[in-house]
C-alpha cells in the first residue's frame, strides 16, 4: 500500500464515526483512506458463495456471496494476479476454472461493486499480514520487488521454506526485511491457523463470510512499512491502545513512533489535510507557475486537460508548453492517487513541438507512478499530444465516496453526500463540544438532509448527543443548501456554529 520513496507522516482521525487516514509526504498530502461503520468494505473478505449461472461467453460465472449483487467471477486468471507484480513469484499457468450452477465456492473479492456492477471475485485466496502473504492455492514462494538487498532476499526465500505450511505458497513483504526468522515464522502459523478456521466454518451452507478484513486503522498499521514512517498521529486515546495491542502481537518496530494527538483543533485541520480534501473535490487546480489542470470524472472514463492559464507571458511557445506539462504531470500523478481515480484515464498535454519533450514528459510521469500503490498502464501518445493510461480500480474514487448526485440539476453535478455532511457536523459538534454542551440544540439543514438524519443516521445522533452532553433536534429548512447546516441554541435561542 505505502511505496518505500521517502519518509511519510500518517494522521489517523478515528475520534468520531467515520475513520480517515492521510498519509502526507514532504507536508503534501498524497493518500486519503475513509472508512464509514454503515458502508461495508468487501475487498479482502473470503466468502463461501454459491455459482448462481455461468456465462461461457464472457467466460465468467456470477457467485452469491450474500450481497446486494452477485459477485462477477472470471473463470480465466492468472493465479494470484493482484500480487504477481508486486513480489517475484513464479505462477501456475492461467487454467480455466470449472464450475457449475448451484455450485458451493470459497472465493475471495478482489474490487468493490462499482457503477452497478458487483464485486470482482477470485479464486485464489490469500490471507495477509505484516511480514508475509499466505497464498492457499500456490506452492511458490516469493519476496517483495522493494527488498533489492540480494542477500536478505534468498535469506528471506529460505526463511520461507523452513516454515511453509504443507501445499501453499509465501509472499514475503517489504516489512520481513526487518523482521527475525522467529516473528516470521510466528506469523506464519497464526495464518495457517486463520485458514484453518476459515475452513471449519465453511462447513456451513452458503452463502456465509468466512473471513473479514480489519478495519481501516489496523489494515494501515499491517501494511505500512516502518522504513518508510516518520511518526504516525492519533486523535483518539482508544484507537491508539488498539494499535500499540495490534503491534506487539504483530511486530512492534512503529511502536516509538506512535504519538497521541492533542491539539485544541482537530487533527486534519492542524495538518491542512481538510483545506487538501477540499481542493481534491475541486474540478480545476491550479499549479505555482499560473498554469492548471481539469479533472472531468465520467462514468466511461476520466479527463485531465492541461492548460497554460496564467503562466502564458514566457517568450518561448515550446518552453513554456514543457515547463508546464513538467509541473502538470507531478500533480496529476499526485492526484491519481489521492482522489483514487481507476479504469481508464485520458491526458490532454498542451501541444509541444519537439517529440523529445514529449518523450521526457512521459518518462517523467512513469518513474512518479512507480510511488503508487496501485498498479498501472501508460499507452502510446497520439498525434495530438493526448495520452492515455489505465490505472487500477479496487474501491470508489474520493469524489464518488463523499460526493452524490445532485437532487436539483438532473444529475449533471455533485453534492457533498449526506453522509459526508453527517460526519462534518459530528467533527464540527465534538470540536465545539465544551462551548454547546449542556441543554438542546437544533441542527437546521435542507429537508433532504434532514429526512437522512432523521432516520438513517439517527442511532449516530442520538449517540453523538449523548457524547457531547446535549440533547439534538433536527429541524428541516428550505432555505439551507444542500452542503450547508446551522446549529443553534434553543434556550437562550442563538446561533452557535454553521457549516
Amino acid at each position: 500500500m505505502i511505496s518505500d520513496m521517502a519518509e511519510r507522516v500518517v494522521v489517523i482521525n478515528s475520534a468520531a464515526s467515520e475513520k480517515r487516514v492521510a498519509i502526507l509526504e514532504d507536508n503534501s498530502l498524497i493518500e486519503l483512506y475513509i472508512d464509514r461503520d454503515e458502508k461495508e468494505r468487501l475487498v479482502g473478505n473470503i466468502y463461501k458463495g454459491k455459482v448462481i449461472n455461468v456465462v461461457h461467453g464472457l467466460k465468467a460465472a456470477f457467485v452469491n456471496i450474500g450481497q446486494e449483487r452477485n459477485g462477477f467471477l472470471p473463470l480465466s486468471e492468472i493465479p494470484y494476479q493482484q500480487l504477481v507484480e508486486d513480489a517475484e513469484i513464479e505462477v501456475e499457468s492461467t487454467r480455466e476454472l470449472a464450475v457449475k450452477e448451484n455450485q458451493d465456492i470459497i472465493i475471495q473479492v478482489t474490487k468493490e461493486s462499482y457503477s452497478g456492477k458487483g464485486p470482482r471475485l477470485t479464486s485464489y485466496v490469500s490471507l495477509p499480514g505484516r511480514y508475509v502473504v499466505l497464498l492457499v492455492n500456490s506452492r511458490h514462494i516469493g519476496v517483495s520487488r522493494k527488498i533489492r538487498d540480494r542477500n536478505k532476499r534468498q535469506k528471506l526465500r529460505e526463511i520461507a521454506r523452513k516454515h511453509r505450511p504443507p501445499r501453499m505458497g509465501l509472499i514475503l513483504r517489504t516489512a520481513a526485511s526487518l523482521a527475525s526468522d522467529e516473528m516470521i515464522s510466528e506469523e506464519i502459523k497464526s495464518l495457517y491457523e486463520d485458514w484453518q478456521g476459515i475452513k471449519e466454518k465453511a462447513k456451513h451452507d452458503g452463502p456465509v463470510i468466512l473471513y473479514k478484513e480489519p478495519d481501516l486503522v489496523i489494515r494501515m498499521m499491517r501494511d505500512l512499512h516502518p522504513k518508510d514512517v516518520k511518526t504516525i498521529f492519533v486523535d483518539d486515546e482508544a484507537s491508539l491502545n488498539r494499535i500499540e495491542r495490534y503491534l506487539k502481537r504483530r511486530g512492534g518496530e512503529l511502536l516509538s513512533r506512535l504519538r497521541l494527538y492533542q491539539g485544541e483543533s482537530p487533527i486534519f485541520d492542524q495538518f491542512g489535510i481538510e483545506d487538501e480534501i477540499r481542493k481534491a473535490l475541486e474540478r480545476k487546480i491550479w499549479l505555482k507557475s499560473g498554469g492548471y489542470i481539469t479533472i472531468d470524472e465520467t462514468e466511461a472514463l476520466v479527463a485531465i486537460d492541461v492548460n497554460t492559464g496564467r503562466s502564458a507571458q514566457e517568450k518561448n511557445p515550446e518552453a513554456l508548453a514543457y515547463q508546464t506539462n513538467i509541473e502538470a504531470i507531478k500533480e496529476i500523478a499526485r492526484q491519481l492517487r489521492l482522489r483514487d481515480i481507476g479504469g481508464l484515464v485520458i491526458i490532454d498535454l498542451i501541444d509541444m513541438a519537439k517529440r523529445g519533450n514529449y518523450m521526457r514528459v512521459i518518462s517523467n510521469l512513469k518513474k512518479l507512478l512507480k510511488k503508487d500503490r496501485a498498479h498501472y498502464k501508460i499507452g502510446k501518445l497520439t498525434n495530438f499530444g493526448v495520452l492515455e493510461l489505465t490505472r487500477e480500480r479496487t474501491r470508489l474514487s474520493l469524489s464518488e465516496t463523499i460526493k452524490e448526485t445532485c437532487p436539483h440539476c438532473l444529475g449533471v453535478g455533485r453534492v457533498l453526500s449526506r453522509r459526508s455532511l453527517y460526519s462534518y457536523i459530528e467533527r464540527r459538534l465534538m470540536m465545539e463540544q465544551e462551548r454547546i454542551s449542556g441543554g438542546t440544540i437544533e441542527i437546521r439543514v435542507s429537508p433532504r438532509v434532514a429526512d437522512f438524519l432523521i432516520t438513517t443516521a439517527f442511532g449516530g445522533i442520538k449517540e453523538l448527543g449523548a457524547k457531547i452532553g446535549v440533547n439534538i433536534v433536527i429541524t428541516p429548512d428550505k432555505a439551507v443548501g444542500e452542503n450547508e447546516f446551522k446549529v443553534f441554541r434553543i434556550h437562550p435561542y442563538q446561533e452557535l456554529t454553521s457549516g
